[in-house]
This record gives C-alpha cells, sequence and structure tokens, in this order.
C-alpha cells in the first residue's frame, strides 16, 4: 500500500511538473535581429519606419540629464523624431555597433522583457567616428490574442523605453 502511495504521489508531481511552461529566455538571436534592423532605419533616419519599432502608445525616452519624454501618439514620435533628424545630433552616415548585451528582464507566459545595452559610433562618410554613446533599450513583446494567437502566437518586438547610458559605467 504504502508503495502504490509513493507512486501515485510520484506521478501527481511529474504531471503538474510537467504542465509548467518553460519561460526560459532564448530570444537573443531574435532580439539582436532586430535592433539591428531598428539601426539600419536610423541611418537612413526613416521616422515612418523607425517608428515601426517603438510602442508608441506608452514609450519613455530619456536623452542626457533632461527630463524624462513620454510619448503616446504616433504624432508625438514623429515630431519628436523630425526635430532630431533636422538637428546636428543626425549628421552622421551610419552607425558602427560597437558593443551589445541582451539582458531578459522578464519572461512571463504572456509577456516577454529585455534589455539591449548598446555602445555605438555614429561615422561620417569616410568612416571616422563622429561620436560614441551608450544606450539601454527595453524591449517588450505581448502575446497576440483571441483569433490572431491561432496564426501567430507572439507579436513582434517593440521598444518601450530608451536611456541614455553613461560611457565610463560600461562594465
Amino acid at each position: 500500500m504504502k508503495k502504490n502511495i509513493f507512486f501515485i504521489s510520484l506521478l501527481i508531481s511529474n504531471l503538474v511538473v510537467a504542465q509548467v511552461p518553460d519561460t526560459t529566455f532564448n530570444k537573443y538571436d531574435e532580439v539582436s535581429s532586430v535592433f539591428k534592423s531598428y539601426l539600419v532605419e536610423v541611418d537612413e533616419k526613416n521616422i515612418d519606419r523607425m517608428s515601426k519599432f517603438f510602442q508608441i502608445e506608452w514609450c519613455t525616452l530619456h536623452f542626457g540629464s533632461g527630463t524624462p519624454i513620454v510619448i503616446n501618439t504616433k504624432e508625438e514620435f514623429n515630431k519628436l523624431f523630425n526635430k532630431w533628424k533636422n538637428s546636428p545630433k543626425a549628421e552622421f552616415k551610419n552607425t558602427r555597433l560597437d558593443n551589445m548585451q541582451i539582458a531578459p528582464v522578464w519572461d512571463h507566459i504572456d509577456t516577454k522583457l529585455c534589455t539591449v545595452d548598446a555602445t555605438y559610433s555614429r561615422l561620417n562618410g569616410r568612416g571616422e567616428v563622429l561620436n560614441t554613446s551608450r544606450t539601454l533599450y527595453h524591449f517588450v513583446r505581448h502575446k497576440n490574442k483571441g483569433i490572431f494567437r491561432i496564426f501567430k502566437k507572439w507579436k513582434k518586438w517593440k521598444i518601450y523605453m530608451m536611456t541614455d547610458l553613461d560611457l565610463e559605467s560600461q562594465g
């Protein structure tokens, strides 16, 4: 009798453990690819295509030591990034990614969060470094809901926050 209780308990515990979904973050290559695609659009200064990489309905951008900027609409995004596009900060030819570290933050059954800590250099047309910066990009990904989930389980990775970081604090 004790043997049966033991085997039944073992069987039940195995069934319970088998039902727990694996939430191990394994999307490093996917996030890296999305981020590098975003940098291509930044280099082209294509504001419309850049916006597709952001979760615009709630996005926070923190540049330098200024007050964080919260964006809630595509119009706000366009206004901010068109201002950037027409400023001296956008006078570069392309971006060289010097270092990228991806760190999972949250890997839940319905939502995934991660950060991309990127150090990059802006280059002129001759390949000379104009400046080097470091930014922390926060990415989110949600599961599709309803009928859409039948065709595609997850929505695309989106940037929901950007924060400039000090180059000296890089480990």
